[in-house]
């Protein structure tokens, strides 16, 4: 059964959203200006998702738990920066790692091809099945060992990045580029031998996620710019995403 109209508390039944709406079952209580407070049951968005909702006076919702969307079960809350509700799942389980300890050499290029490359006997490292929620947003983390063995006058420059792909497409989303890139540039050190230890951390826009809710797979690429066909290695490569 139900209670409608100013004042009431509770709507009880299954024609929560007035007559000659959709049928739907579960519970609401109201606030004293008639906004709704909490909802519990099947949830008024016209997916068919059920869970609870948690509102403010105004009737915005503050908080879902159950169904997040498309089938997804958790927590979510709103930003209150954005507006846009969070899957707080990410912040506790979204973050995904990989490491890879073996050296890698890279044949640097000095014809103008600078595309960035991965090696086919030891990739990566890379991380898959990373879920993009609503805020499509994401922080990387980028650590590695940038260097080469053999001595030269020539300047060379390596460079550690990364590519974003979308796992339901199969297509890249999001390029390497030198501006979320590791780079060691030797400026011509005469030394061989040379090692270059740092990290980095990225914030990838959301242009880089075009549809939410869906897994995303974050794979490091490497460039070499180097006179003579100068080679460097890349070793102790460590990759970290965290979603929010």
């Amino acid at each position: 059964m139900a209670w409608q109209g100013p004042g009431h508390v509770i709507d009880l039944g299954h024609q929560l959203d007035g007559d000659g709406q959709p049928p739907r079952v579960g519970l609401q209580f109201y606030y004293p200006n008639g906004q709704v407070m909490a909802r519990f049951g099947e949830l008024p968005d016209g997916t068919g998702r059920v869970g609870m909702e948690i509102c403010d006076e105004t009737g915005q919702v503050k908080v879902v738990a159950g169904e997040i969307a498309d089938g997804q079960y958790g927590l979510a809350a709103r930003n209150p920066q954005t507006g846009a509700l969070v899957d707080l799942a990410q912040l506790a389980f979204g973050m995904k790692g990989d490491e890879q300890s073996s050296a890698i050499q890279v044949v640097g290029r000095s014809d103008g091809n600078y595309d960035y490359v991965t090696d086919p006997t030891y990739p990566g490292p890379t991380v898959s099945n990373v879920l993009i929620g609503p805020a499509k947003r994401a922080v990387v983390h980028l650590s590695g060992n940038i260097g080469y063995w053999s001595p030269g006058t020539d300047s060379r420059v390596g460079k550690m990045s990364f590519r974003v792909i979308d796992e339901t497409t199969g297509q890249e989303t999001y390029p390497p580029m030198d501006s979320t890139a590791l780079i060691y540039d030797s400026q011509g050190d005469a030394g061989g031998g040379t090692i270059f230890q740092a990290g980095t951390s990225i914030l990838v826009p959301s242009g880089a996620f075009p549809v939410a809710n869906r897994t995303y797979t974050f794979e490091a690429r490497y460039q070499v710019r180097a006179f003579s066909s100068g080679r460097m290695y890349f070793q102790n490569r460590a990759m970290i995403v965290q979603p929010f």
